[in-house]
């Protein structure tokens, strides 16, 4: 059965795909509005410590700078557009550029927010997220090809040499300056003008606000070198306990900087636009799994990112420890979130504790059992277990990174299983705009998942044990 199910995908019977897999639950469709999130969602603080700044966020391509605080020393009278006051030029590297401004006004604080006096001006910059300056710098590491495991056209294991590449993070620090210009007269709260007519701010002086919050963290195995490292984020104490989301990584952020993963999309940082709630990141620290090695003999063991048992123990471990010693976090109310092999780690994990989590968003993940690239081992046993756990799986028909096939096969084995809450989004992409994608690949999919209020909301509808 399951081979003829993978023919049809693999050799594309498009419009039978199409009519089978574009549909999902009401909930999730957007027919009906989940009731709201128990807590509001984070807001930032200010900063009152004097001094220019740049604000970032992480946007779906990754950081960027969105705001330039420039402190000009002295009390402003308060306006609300200085947007022709003004010039900025962003220089990197050697190379500058005008960068366009969409706001400009005084603040009390070096902070984004309504107008007001005070001795800043803030620069809201304009243009869409990829043409913001980026305050990092970035390298890639594991460039050279290793063997993996797949399947041969006749069936027969094989190794072949792939690269799996992944990006680590450097502030540009001082790499990064943004010069300002004053262009006309600007007043000051006494009615005299502004004497001074440049500043300069640089990217020592970066704020990113997404990730303020986000402390670092490692979880051990019994052997002192078997370890995760993590970012947790805490939300501000409340009277309501919040959720808990487990976010997982995809290959390209493996890494031992505790940074790439937080960085690289809105997998971490995107629920608190919508609910203050706990976040934890887990970083894997290379491809393989010295803890859990592949035994030729029984067949058993090793994979590679989260297929490997030994990491997904000590993820439940510090899921586990976190409930235990947090007592803000709502048990009822633990959430999976995972692109790429992330999505694959996910739908293991869920499957190997399935009475955990209240929900998983999986984007542009693979077949379940897949070790290695072999896949073809998803059975009705083993998605079983999924069965109590609402769940949304997001895929671009076109993904050539991790294709479809897996998402359609998960699918159409928990549909047979007929599972109660189950939606499936597959989408069409061929250029960046496409199926609300921001980035290049239609491995993406998850720029539509992770920007968009309804799945999050969907998730936190969610909790454990509630009648589906």
């Amino acid at each position: 059965m399951f081979p003829d199910r993978r023919t049809v995908f693999k050799t594309g019977a498009a419009g039978a795909a199409a009519s089978l897999f574009f549909t999902g639950t009401a909930s999730a469709a957007g027919g009906q509005r989940p009731g709201p999130s128990v807590n509001a969602p984070r807001t930032h603080p200010e900063t009152t410590a004097q001094g220019s700044r740049l604000l970032a966020h992480v946007t779906p391509v990754g950081a960027r700078v969105t705001a330039v605080c420039i402190d000009v020393g002295q009390p402003l009278l308060g306006c609300r557009d200085l947007v022709r006051s003004f010039a900025l030029t962003l220089h990197v590297d050697g190379e500058e550029r005008p960068l366009p401004v969409a706001r400009a006004y005084t603040r009390s604080t070096a902070s984004a927010g309504e107008a007001e006096g005070g001795r800043y001006v803030v620069f809201e910059l304009a243009g869409r997220d990829d043409e913001l300056p980026e305050p990092y710098r970035f390298s890639q590491t594991n460039t050279e090809p290793v063997l993996f495991r797949e399947y041969a056209d006749d069936g027969e294991v094989v190794q072949s040499p792939r690269a799996q590449a992944t990006t680590v993070p450097a502030p540009l620090d001082d790499d990064l300056l943004v010069s300002v210009a004053r262009t006309h007269d600007v007043v000051l709260a006494d009615g005299t003008a502004l004497a001074d007519d440049s500043w300069q701010v640089t990217g020592s002086a970066l704020e990113n606000l997404d990730l303020k919050g986000f402390d670092t963290g490692t979880v051990s195995g019994s052997d002192p070198a078997n370890t995760l490292d993590y970012r947790l984020y805490r939300p501000s104490a409340g009277e309501a306990a919040a959720p808990l989301v487990v976010y997982l990584h995809g290959s390209g952020q493996v890494g031992t900087d505790n940074l790439a993963h937080v960085l690289s999309s809105r997998g971490a940082t995107g629920v608190l636009d919508h609910e203050d709630a706990f976040v934890v990141a887990p970083q894997l620290p290379g491809v393989f799994d010295p803890f859990d090695v592949y035994d030729e003999g029984s067949h058993t063991g090793g994979g590679i990112h989260w297929q490997s048992r030994n990491r997904r123990e000590l993820v439940i471990s510090l899921v586990q420890d976190l409930l235990r010693k947090e007592p803000g976090i709502d048990p009822q109310r633990v959430y999976l979130v995972g692109l790429s092999r992330g999505a694959e780690g996910a739908l293991a994990l869920l499957l190997d504790e399935p009475d955990l989590f209240a929900a998983a968003v999986l984007a542009s993940g693979r077949e379940a059992g897949t070790v290695e690239w072999m896949d073809g081992h998803a059975t009705h046993s083993m998605l079983r277990p999924a069965l109590s756990t609402p769940l949304w799986f997001f895929h671009a028909t076109q993904d050539t990174v991790s294709p479809v096939a897996g998402s359609r096969i998960n699918v159409e084995i928990l549909r047979e299983l007929n599972h109660p809450d189950l939606s499936y989004t597959e989408v069409s992409f061929t250029e960046p705009g496409d199926s609300g994608y921001l980035n290049e690949s239609a491995h993406n999919s998850w720029d539509l998942a992770f920007n968009s209020p309804n799945v999050w909301r969907w998730m936190l509808d969610k909790r454990r044990g509630e009648a589906r």
